[in-house]
Formats: structure tokens, C-alpha cells, sequence
């Protein structure tokens, strides 16, 4: 009992201590730490020494303090550790610590698209979204406080339109945010294609509305955002940046793109929002609207965490909210849109078949197949076997997953061969036969030979019955295993 006792006041005392993780991580970011070691190879470990190499200092002891940081980093599994020989002074018995990055910190270092996640720690550590917390007690005790504004007398876009250098790291987080999201909506959602004008409001930098019309060229962009922001927009090939207020009105476009803007707001600044959306838009125009839900059931698995730890930040610092599929609902039928469409993205299509044996999964694309028109196809993201099985995380986690498909589905993960052979059964049926549908391409071999990952969307081709896309009638025991329950809801007129 004592024993135990202890051990409970322990955990209190970490969990009370997490703050100085938060900001242990941080310093590593500011100090570049997980380039220098991204850049020395992919299984690189480098000792404290040898990245104070290659840091602009003049501190005698830096070595001894980074290494006591990347210590603190490791122990919480956010570097990886190991020691060796002592390669630097006299004494080679000596023993140094030598750190490399892991599966929680590879996506902090700069990837081949310049994109990475350090921005995300960067924001959400920055003195400014600190400082609020400290209100949450009087959130609960007194009516009408506003963490935010009473912390700074003003909220947060107007406050962030004072200050520059918080400007600038709120761009570059929501820059880096929404390409890594961006990318996985463009690889499963297809309502862009009949689109010729597109109205991204709150679009920032006018990154992401650049990234659309990369891959449609056809369309005419408008980027529309407050006037502090614009001012420094860069200019973007086929992209028309327009400065104003949201709340009073928008410029006349055939579609409106909302990409995590209605979370920041209340219901009725919701409406308000989307009533402008609705003036502006022409007959049978359409609001694509990119957001996160709050899960049906929740519980403390990765995505009930980060969307509920999403809501909360909402509450802090805009008076919003993370909304349920029915809310969101709700809000197109209170504006007055005639029609609401959801697309699932997050989850949904996503990691289906494995719940299922070869005789299920051939009905399910036979259904498929008899929803599709001619040069239709099926978008699944599946796990792998991979072609060797190793003590590799890819390969305990694969076959961690195939157990559990045989345990609770009767299902199975498959390797690429099984993959081929349900579109080649589905497809011998029929005289028209999809490409796709019988092969994986060349390119993704090449990636899934070298990560044994996830199929990527349009590498690897199924088609989906629209009741896959709903999210309301997918089938409850797919997991997702990194994302939010991320969702693009058309309102049509």
C-alpha cells in the first residue's frame, strides 16, 4: 500500500512537471535541434557535443546543458538514446549519450516540402497562448470571462493584428497546419473539379487556395482575409488577394472555401458568416467548409483526445467550438442553405477492408463497382503487410493490426498481392475493367517497398459507395490512427 502511495505521488509530481517537457521541446525547435540531426541521416544519433558543433554559441558549457535537455527529451520518448565511447578529449573509456529522433519527433524536422510540425509546438507554447490559462478558474467562477480579452484587452485577431512577430508565427502555424491537411482532402475529395471561381475566406498567406488551383488550374482564386494580413500576402500565380471583414461582407464567387473557420466562432457568428456566404454566392453556388468533429463516442484514444484538446482551445481564446455532425447540420439549415453534403476524410474510407475476409470485401467493391460510372474509382487507404517482416516499427504495428482484425472483425491485413487479387476478382465480372482497379501503380511500389506504410490515396485505387463516404453510416470499428475526424461539408443553395 505504501509502495503504491508512492508511486501515485510520483505520477502527480510528473504530471505537474509537464510543462517543463513542453518547454524543453521548444528550446530544442528554436535551437534547430531536429534538423541538425535529420540532416546527418535518417537513423542518425549525435551526441551533445557534436550538435553544439554546429550551433552559434559561444557558451563553454553548452554541451553539458543541451545534453541535459535532450536527456529530459529522451526519457519521455521523444528522442531516442544510446551511449558510446567518448569521442572527443583524452579519456576513451569515458561514456557519452548520443540522441536520434523517433516516430514523435521525425515530422518536427524540415521535410523535402519544406513543411514540418515545429511551428505547431512554437505556436502553442508562444508567451501570448500561455498567459490565458492562467483565467481558466475564473471561467468557471465568473459570468462573461473571456480569457483572451481579459488577459489582453482585446481578442485574439485584434490583438494579433498588434503585434507582428505574433502574426507571423500564427501564418506560419496555420500555413504548415493546413498543407499537412490539406494534402489528404485533396487526395480523397473531388468537389473542386466543376469549380471555376473559389472565394477562400480567412485563406491567410494564400498558401493553401495555391495549393487548390495547383492541382486545377482551371480555377480563379481569391484570397480574402483582414487587411493586416494582405498587406503581406506574396503573390501567388492564379491568386487574387481582397482584404475585408468576414462579419460585414464577401466578394461574389461561384464557391466559398471555410478551412477550420467556423470552430473559432459562436453560433450566431457562425450565421452571420454564413449568411454572407450565402449573398455572395451565385444560384446553385456551394460553402465547402473544412472542419474536425466532435466523435460520437468518445474515449482516450488519439483522436477523441486531440479533437476534445482542439474544443478547449476554442474556448480559450474565440468563444467557439468544436461542433457535432448534427450542429454543424443545424447551422446550414438556420442560414437557410437547402442542402448539406458530408465528406469523410479523416475517417470513413479509410482502413475498411481490413476489417473484413475476401468474401465480404468482394461484395463491398462489387457494390463499389455497380455505384461507379464508366472511369469511376474506389479511394482506399489500407496498412501493408510488408514483403519482409522484421522487429521494425512498421512490422510489429502491421501485424498488431492483423491480429486484431482476426481477433474482433475476421479480417485480415493483406500484402499488396492479396490487394491485386480482390480487383482482379471484382473485375474479371465485368467487361470494362479499371486499370486501376487490378494493379498498384509503379510509383506507389516504390513507396510502400521502402515504408511498408499506408497505401496513399489515388496511389492505389477502390471505389466507394457514397454510404462509405457518410460518415454517419461507415462502419464504427474503422480506426484512424492519426488524424482528427476531419470532414469537408458542402452547403448548396
Amino acid at each position: 500500500m505504501e509502495d503504491q502511495r508512492g508511486e501515485d505521488h510520483l505520477s502527480s509530481w510528473v504530471l505537474g512537471n509537464s510543462i517543463v517537457i513542453q518547454m524543453s521541446l521548444r528550446a530544442a525547435i528554436e535551437l534547430d535541434i531536429f534538423n541538425i540531426i535529420a540532416n546527418a541521416g535518417s537513423e542518425a544519433q549525435l551526441s551533445a557535443a557534436e550538435i553544439v558543433e554546429k550551433i552559434p554559441t559561444t557558451n563553454p558549457s553548452a554541451a553539458i546543458t543541451l545534453d541535459r535537455i535532450l536527456r529530459l527529451l529522451s526519457v519521455n520518448s521523444l528522442l531516442s538514446m544510446s551511449q558510446r565511447p567518448c569521442q572527443s578529449g583524452d579519456d576513451a573509456t569515458h561514456q557519452e549519450m548520443c540522441y536520434g529522433l523517433t516516430q514523435l519527433t521525425r515530422h518536427l524536422a524540415t521535410n523535402k516540402d519544406g513543411v514540418s510540425s515545429a511551428s505547431t509546438v512554437l505556436f502553442l507554447s508562444e508567451r501570448m497562448m500561455v498567459e490565458p490559462l492562467y483565467m481558466l478558474k475564473n471561467m468557471v467562477l465568473e459570468p462573461e470571462c473571456k480569457p483572451f480579452y481579459s488577459t489582453y484587452g482585446a481578442n485574439f485577431y485584434e490583438h494579433m493584428a498588434k503585434e507582428p512577430r505574433f502574426d507571423k508565427q500564427f501564418q506560419e502555424f496555420m500555413t504548415h497546419s493546413a498543407k499537412l491537411f490539406l494534402d489528404k482532402v485533396l487526395q480523397v475529395y473531388r468537389g473542386f473539379e466543376e469549380v471555376k471561381e473559389l472565394l477562400d475566406v480567412g485563406g491567410g498567406m494564400g498558401t493553401s487556395l495555391g495549393n487548390i488551383i495547383s492541382m486545377y488550374p482551371h480555377i480563379h482564386g481569391k484570397n480574402f482575409d483582414l487587411p493586416n494580413v494582405i498587406s503581406v500576402a506574396p503573390k501567388l500565380s492564379g491568386v487574387e488577394h481582397i482584404s475585408g471583414n468576414m462579419f460585414e461582407s464577401l466578394p461574389r464567387a461561384e464557391a466559398i472555401l471555410l478551412k477550420w473557420i467556423l470552430h473559432n466562432w459562436d453560433d450566431e457568428h457562425c450565421k452571420k458568416l454564413l449568411k454572407n456566404c450565402w449573398e455572395a454566392l451565385p444560384i446553385h453556388g456551394k460553402v465547402i467548409a473544412l472542419e474536425t468533429l466532435i466523435p460520437q463516442a468518445l474515449g482516450n484514444d488519439f483522436t477523441s483526445v486531440n479533437t476534445i484538446i482542439d474544443d478547449f482551445y476554442m474556448m480559450l481564446f474565440h468563444e467557439g467550438k468544436v461542433r457535432t455532425l448534427a450542429e454543424f447540420e443545424t447551422l446550414g439549415k438556420a442560414v437557410g442553405f437547402a442542402e448539406t453534403k458530408i465528406f469523410a476524410i479523416g475517417q470513413g474510407i479509410n482502413w475498411i477492408l481490413h476489417n473484413w475476409d475476401d468474401e465480404h470485401c468482394k461484395k463491398l467493391l462489387k457494390n463499389c463497382w455497380e455505384a461507379l460510372p464508366i472511369h469511376g474509382k474506389v479511394i482506399a487507404l489500407e496498412i501493408l503487410i510488408p514483403q519482409v517482416l522484421g522487429n521494425d516499427f512498421v512490422s510489429v504495428n502491421a501485424i498488431i493490426d492483423d491480429f486484431y482484425m482476426m481477433l474482433l472483425h475476421g479480417g485480415k491485413v493483406r500484402t499488396i498481392a492479396e490487394f491485386e487479387g480482390l480487383g482482379k476478382a471484382v473485375g474479371r465480372e465485368k467487361d470494362r475493367v479499371v486499370d486501376l482497379l487490378a494493379r498498384v501503380s509503379t510509383a506507389a511500389r516504390r513507396e510502400m517497398k521502402g515504408s511498408g506504410g499506408a497505401i496513399e490515396a489515388c496511389k492505389y485505387a477502390f471505389l466507394a459507395d457514397q454510404d462509405w463516404l457518410d460518415n454517419s453510416k461507415r462502419n464504427p470499428s474503422s480506426v484512424q490512427y492519426w488524424e482528427y475526424v476531419l470532414v469537408v461539408l458542402e452547403w448548396h443553395i
